[in-house]
């Protein structure tokens, strides 16, 4: 008899687990609560005009060309198109800083700027580049805990990865904006530096090694070719079914409950909707008083508040432009597409998305109508007005309008696994609590990237196999 699986969430990684699964021989079938796949690295089109919906930029090419290359699809067909001019970050003096994807034109930029900062940011990315590559191998093979760094020969890496941004940041004796253009990641996410780890600093590596790049057609294009593989292996999709349980008798799973109110009997369940989803909302019943604590006490990250918007002027780069109002970690991003594909001459409307983050703890206590209207006061704001002769508002998204639209716990993105908080092997791709059970995502994997997520469906799905001794 040919084994069965139910997969719950068609985002990255429950793609790439259902093409893993189908690929090896089993009848997989993806419920999907939304009308088509791709979860936040989806896209939609309002008033005639198509938006990313949630990430924005792709920093790590070799992670999902890796990814394509295991599920043997064409790496090429995602037309990436490198981003020169990747960001800069801006604060309230005016005072700018720019990173380009080459090392040596940002050094010399900011060699300009700051006496010797040019030479303090080499010997810094060099660092990063060096602790990147011996620690890849640790982030392709799972979440990094303390026995599996050793295990892989990259315990020197350890106290880098336990310490925080802000203390590695401090030792390398960046000039503070170079400091807070690096560290900008974390204000994205709606925290300090003192609050996230080191490893967030990687991403400069990645910039300045592996590029920045963005696909034709936005990045929910990756979403549409592993959707296209999987429907061709025969994967059943169910859009606009939403799970409301996995079922759990005696800590193995017997199904999922829809809340249509179909009972899918089903012993092998792949969560692709974040680990505290799983655990604390749909299958709670299965789990000890003990592990939902601990499972609450995990750091939850807000997807913050986002505008999206047609505009028009010409478009300079760079792609990504930050702003630090005053505060010590407010923080705002304008997006403009066409700075990159330099196709708009200034009189033709195109897309852009303002986004600020807000703390998770911030977001919870203003509700709804608090978000709003801080997302009202942003687009009140004067620094980006500057950089657009006209603007149309479309849509808008705020904390709770994520949540609701994609089924988030407590209106939150999942929280990384490389946070410094939550080293603890709380999430393996197999759950060691429920029998049947198994976890897809950023949940499960130190990155909430979509290369992360893809090559977390992978090793997901091939646990399972193993088990199956297929």
């Amino acid at each position: 008899m040919v084994p069965s699986v139910v997969i719950i969430g068609a985002g990255i990684g429950g793609l790439t687990a259902a093409i893993t699964l189908a690929q090896a021989g089993l009848a997989v079938t993806v419920l999907e609560a939304r009308p088509h796949a791709g979860g936040l690295a989806s896209g939609f089109v309002t008033n005639g005009v198509f938006f990313d919906t949630g990430p924005y930029i792709m920093l790590d090419s070799e992670g999902l060309k890796w990814v394509f290359a295991q599920l043997n699809l064409d790496f090429d067909e995602l037309d990436l198109r490198a981003i020169d001019q990747v960001y800069e970050v801006r604060d309230g003096s005016g005072e700018g800083v720019h990173i380009f994807g080459s090392l040596d034109r940002t050094a010399e930029q900011l060699e300009s700027q700051w006496p010797r900062a040019g030479k303090q940011y080499l010997v810094f990315v060099k660092n990063m580049l060096r602790v990147y590559k011996e620690y890849s191998p640790v982030l392709g093979a799972g979440r990094p805990t303390a026995a599996r760094i050793m295990s892989m020969g990259a315990a020197a890496h350890i106290p880098f990865m336990r310490q925080s941004l802000d203390a590695m940041l401090k030792n390398a004796k960046l000039p503070r904006p170079v400091a807070d253009a690096v560290g900008i990641w974390a204000r994205m996410n709606g925290k300090t530096r003192q609050e996230v780890p080191a490893s967030v600093a990687l991403i400069t590596a990645l910039i300045h090694s592996t590029g920045a790049f963005l696909p034709a057609g936005g990045m929910c294009a990756i979403s549409k070719v592993l959707t296209a593989a999987a429907l061709k292996l025969g994967v059943n999709f169910r859009f606009n079914t939403k799970v409301n349980r996995i079922v759990v008798r005696d800590t193995a799973v017997q199904g999922v409950l829809t809340a249509e109110g179909e009972m899918i009997s089903e012993k092998l369940v792949l969560s692709d909707c974040g680990a505290q989803n799983t655990y604390l909302m749909l299958a709670d019943s299965g789990l000890s008083r003990a592990l939902r604590t601990q499972f609450n006490e995990l750091p939850l990250y807000s997807p913050g508040v986002c505008a999206y918007m047609s505009v028009r002027g010409i478009a300079e780069p760079p792609y990504l432009r930050f702003f630090l109002p005053d505060g010590a970690n407010s923080c705002r991003m304008l997006i403009r597409p066409d700075a990159i594909t330099g196709t708009a001459d200034g009189a033709e409307w195109q897309p852009a998305r303002l986004i600020a983050p807000l703390p998770h703890y911030e977001a919870e206590h203003l509700g709804h109508s608090g978000q709003a209207e801080f997302l009202a006061s942003v687009l009140h704001e004067s620094w980006w007005r500057q950089m657009v002769r006209e603007h149309r508002l479309l849509a808008t998204r705020t904390p709770a309008g994520w949540g609701r639209e994609f089924s988030l716990f407590r209106d939150s993105t999942n929280p990384t696994m490389a946070t410094v908080a939550a080293q603890e092997d709380l999430s393996g791709h197999r759950s060691p609590y429920l029998k049947g059970l198994y976890l897809a995502g950023s949940s499960s994997h130190p990155g909430s990237g979509v290369s992360f997520c893809g090559i977390s469906g992978i090793l997901s799905a091939r646990r399972m196999i193993k088990d199956l001794k297929l």
